[in-house]
Formats: structure tokens, C-alpha cells, sequence
């Protein structure tokens, strides 16, 4: 069997028949990856996104997430690094289609930018309407992370989210 060492994504809406679910294996973060499979343990698909060469995937709970009512489109808050010896860097995707492709929606940035997003929440109500968190990091987006806007505001020091709510 599988051994899953990272996030596990079930999506909801119209996944009875294929049973789909999509995991990261971070064993080693230097070389993450991003699987979609099925609970049949058939179709296991690679479909780790990339920039610029780095491999990203996530290490968060909330670190991928479906929308609610078409769940071919997915939000990434990927972690990955160049080499062991550089520093972590965050970045966000977005897919149309189930992860068979992937659009960088936001440059990668450090861990101690403002802007460092590890984990996503899709509205339940309106499937564009996206609220993103991290170290030292809100944002939100209405139009599926095509543009995301800081909601850090004036809220000052360090601190880290455990989770968050989206209507």
C-alpha cells in the first residue's frame, strides 16, 4: 500500500464513482510531490507543479484544497527549494483541471515575507472566493487566486494560524 507522508485531499462534489483523492509526499522537502490517486489504488498520477525548476507541494493540513462544486479546480500553497542548502520558498497555484496542469498565481516568496501562504480555504458558497494563511500571512481572493490581496492590515509580531473558517 501507499504510505501518505504529507497533506491528504478528498474532494467532494462528484467523486463517487472515482474516488479520487490527492496527497503530498514530503518525505523530502527538497523534492516534494503531488499524487492523485484513487481509493481503488488505481490511476496513481504524478501532477507535481514547477517553477523555474523548483518541485513544489505542501506540508500543511490545509495546504490543497478543491472547490466545493467542481472539484477539477484546485488551489495549491506549495513549499519547495532549490537545493537542501536554500532556504524554503512558498508559492501558489491554481488548476482548472484537476491538477493535470498547473498556473503559478503568486511569486515565489520566503518564509519570512508577509506573503508566505501554507494553507487555503475555498468557500463553501462561491467557488472563486478563496482565503489563504501562513506564517505571518493572510490573504484573500474572489477570483480564484488570479489576484490575491494582503489582509494582514496592521496586525503586528509573528504569529502563526491553525485554521480558518470560509463561508
Amino acid at each position: 500500500g501507499t504510505v501518505v507522508r504529507g497533506p491528504l485531499m478528498v474532494p467532494y462534489n462528484s467523486n463517487a464513482n472515482e474516488r479520487l483523492f490527492y496527497y503530498c509526499d514530503n518525505d523530502d522537502l527538497t523534492n516534494p510531490s503531488l499524487q492523485r490517486s484513487n481509493t481503488a489504488g488505481t490511476g496513481l498520477v504524478d501532477i507535481t507543479p514547477s517553477d523555474a525548476g523548483v518541485l513544489y507541494g505542501s506540508q500543511r493540513q490545509y495546504g490543497i484544497a478543491a472547490a466545493r462544486n467542481n472539484r477539477q479546480k484546485l488551489i495549491l500553497c506549495g513549499i519547495g527549494r532549490p537545493t537542501a542548502l536554500d532556504p524554503f520558498q512558498y508559492i501558489v497555484f491554481s488548476s482548472q483541471d484537476g491538477g493535470d496542469t498547473w498556473i503559478k498565481t503568486h511569486e515565489p516568496v520566503l518564509v519570512a515575507s508577509n506573503e508566505a501562504y501554507e494553507s487555503v480555504v475555498v468557500s463553501r458558497n462561491n467557488d472563486n472566493i478563496v482565503m489563504l494563511y501562513g506564517n505571518n500571512a493572510i490573504g484573500y481572493s474572489s477570483d480564484f487566486c488570479v489576484t490575491i490581496e494582503s489582509k494582514l492590515g496592521n496586525i503586528a509580531g509573528t504569529f502563526d494560524f491553525i485554521g480558518m473558517c470560509a463561508g
